[in-house]
């Protein structure tokens, strides 16, 4: 399998098409990113964006809810959705003799839907059910509290919402948000697999050449950074769940792999550091793990254990923030050498799926206004060194932003 330099291109409504032909393959997948994300939503209407993504499947173009399922199951469509931070996202895949079928449903789907009346309750019916089965869920539960403590504004809210708000949301607000915010302007489609360049494009032409774009609302994202957040879940489970957010670099910042690298040292396996010194060695937790999340303002580190006893999150936590410090002290050659091979293998599986191509088309061109060659990430991850990655933590301290803990009692952080 072998891919073909992508091709971009902008149609006269202002959407972004991003095309990269896939050698080796009989799929083809689609990834439509358009404005109407957490950022979009009034103050008071939480989850309004992800009910709107949910409504905009009930029925759109010339077919109402059950046939459009229908017509998508008889095509072997597979379709995913979901609003995002900045976002909403639409994701098709199929054979590439469905193309068509797959850019006139999702063309369908964001221009022309139905946003029937009688579709309302139902569709927070099951919103609500997914909020209360996070209240079952003690890693998800502490997951939105620490997204809500350690980022800034509306970057903070749950992508479900509240309860309280989504009960309280109308058919009138889901049709005003819809008219807002789904518009070409700001929009972006990734398209990547076995395609016809001049097809793709004619297509294109064909089912969104004429949607229509008018004046959206201004949107301020707050980027201010809180500092030194504590917050304790109370929850009668045995077990107690911990949560760090540190300060971390955007997506485009020029040290993004040496930041990715930093969280892979720490959780990239069972050879990591929080693996070995905290699991391993010392039996204090049964999960823990690091990660990297970059938006496009601002970055986080998240730090995450689950332990089996109260007893022993106080030093699980401690312990989980001194290896944190302890990169500053330095970074082995066979851990860097471990971070290669890892992030290799991702990029060699993203490279082997047409969805992950579209994705990652239409999520760099928003978050670095272009695309990142396979090539170019591939030489970024031979550069990574223990002196560069010492050289990133220099110029960007990992400072601690919040903790949130969960479960029978708060702790007292001992570092």
């Amino acid at each position: 399998m072998t891919m073909s330099k992508h091709q971009e291109y902008e149609l006269s409504n202002g959407l972004k098409l991003l095309i990269e032909p896939v050698h080796g393959v009989r799929s083809v997948s689609v990834t439509l990113l358009t404005s109407g994300g957490l950022i979009h939503e009034p103050d008071d209407q939480s989850g309004l964006a992800n009910l709107t993504v949910a409504m905009v499947t009930r029925g759109a173009g010339d077919r109402p809810n059950r046939a459009l399922v229908d017509w998508q199951d008889s095509l072997g469509l597979q379709r995913m959705e979901g609003a995002e931070t900045a976002h909403a996202s639409f994701s098709c895949a199929s054979v590439s003799d469905r193309l068509e079928s797959s850019l006139e449903l999702m063309a369908d789907i964001v221009q022309a839907p139905h946003l029937p009346a009688d579709e309302l309750e139902l569709c927070q019916a099951g919103i609500l059910q997914e909020i209360d089965a996070i209240e079952d869920d003690p890693g998800q539960k502490l997951f939105v509290h620490l997204r809500e403590a350690s980022l800034p504004g509306k970057l903070g809210r749950p992508l479900l919402g509240t309860s309280e708000s989504v009960e309280n949301l109308t058919i009138d607000d889901v049709r005003r948000f819809h008219r807002d915010y789904y518009q070409p302007t700001q929009a972006i489609l990734g398209i990547a697999g076995a395609v016809d360049l001049a097809k793709v494009e004619s297509l294109v032409e064909r089912y969104f050449g004429s949607w229509k774009s008018t004046p959206m609302p201004r949107v301020v994202t707050n980027t201010s950074e809180p500092r030194n957040i504590r917050d304790h879940v109370a929850s009668e489970k045995v077990q107690t769940h911990l949560g760090v957010a540190m300060k971390s670099i955007p997506y485009a910042d020029p040290d993004y792999f040496e930041a990715h690298a930093a969280a892979y040292v720490l959780s990239g396996g069972m050879s990591s550091r929080l693996w070995t010194e905290i699991r391993e060695k010392r039996g204090l937790c049964y999960t823990v793990s690091a990660s990297f999340a970059p938006f496009k303002e601002l970055g986080r580190l998240l730090l995450y254990a689950a332990t089996t006893s109260p007893d022993r999150a106080a030093e699980t936590l401690d312990l989980m923030l001194r290896e944190v410090w302890n990169l500053r002290e330095g970074i082995f050659e066979d851990e860097v050498a471990r971070v290669r091979a890892g992030l290799k293998a991702s990029l060699v599986m993203q490279q082997e799926s047409t969805s992950a191509r579209a994705q990652l088309l239409a999520r760099h061109w928003y978050n670095l206004g272009r695309v990142r060659p396979v090539d170019e990430v591939a030489a970024a991850i031979d550069r990574l060194t223990p002196e560069s990655i010492a050289r990133y933590l220099e110029r960007h301290p990992l400072e601690e932003i919040g903790i949130v803990t969960l479960g029978p009692e708060p702790l007292e952080v001992v570092t």
